[in-house]
C-alpha cells in the first residue's frame, strides 16, 4: 500500500486563509493527515520553500485539496503547487486534485469538466466527509491491488521458472 507524510495537502492564496484553515483544522480533527502551512511553521523555517513545496505537492501527499478563486490565479506560489500537483496527476492518471471552487475563476490545467466542490453552495464538513470518503475507497483500492498481486505470486506453486516480462511505457 502507498505510504504517504499526508493524506492531504492543502493548495491555496493567502487571501483564502480562513476557509483553509477551518478545512485544515477540521481534517486534523478527524484524525485526517493534512499538510498546512500554519501547522508546519517549525519544520519550514529555513527550508528552500520552492523545493520543499514542489515535493510536498507532487509526491508527499495521497490528495491534493486545491481552493480555487481569482487570488488562487494570480499568485506565483499557489501556481507553482498547482504545476508540482498536475504533474503527479498526469504521472498517476488518477484523481488527485480535489479542486473547491470560491469562485467561477478559469485555472489553466484544471478541465472545466472536472468534478468539483463549490463552497458556495458545500459547507466545510460535506468537504471533509468527502474527504473521508475518497480515503477509505483509496484504501480499498490499495489493500486489493496488494492481495491482487499476492494472488499472482502464489500461482507458480510448482517452482518453474516464470519468463521475464519487460512492460514498455507509454509515451
Amino acid at each position: 500500500m502507498d505510504n504517504f507524510q499526508y493524506n492531504v495537502a492543502v493548495s491555496f492564496a493567502g487571501e483564502d486563509r480562513k476557509w483553509a484553515s477551518k478545512l485544515a483544522e477540521l481534517l486534523q480533527s478527524r484524525n485526517i493527515s493534512v499538510f498546512y502551512d500554519d501547522f508546519e511553521k517549525a519544520d519550514l523555517w529555513g527550508k528552500d520553500l520552492y523545493e520543499y513545496l514542489a515535493d510536498v505537492y507532487s509526491n508527499r501527499a495521497r490528495f491534493c485539496i486545491m481552493i480555487i478563486s481569482s487570488s488562487y490565479a494570480k499568485k506565483a506560489w499557489t501556481n507553482h503547487e498547482r504545476k508540482n500537483a498536475q504533474a503527479r496527476a498526469f504521472r498517476e492518471n488518477r484523481e488527485y486534485i480535489l479542486p473547491v471552487r470560491l469562485d467561477d475563476t478559469a485555472i489553466p490545467g484544471i478541465s472545466e469538466t472536472i468534478g468539483y466542490v463549490d463552497l458556495r453552495s458545500s459547507s466545510v464538513e460535506e468537504i471533509v466527509d468527502m474527504v473521508e470518503k475518497k480515503l477509505r475507497k483509496s484504501k480499498r483500492q490499495a489493500t486489493s491491488s496488494v492481495v491482487h498481486t499476492r494472488e499472482m505470486l502464489h500461482v507458480n506453486r510448482y517452482d518453474i521458472p516464470l519468463p521475464k516480462i519487460q512492460y514498455l511505457r507509454q509515451l
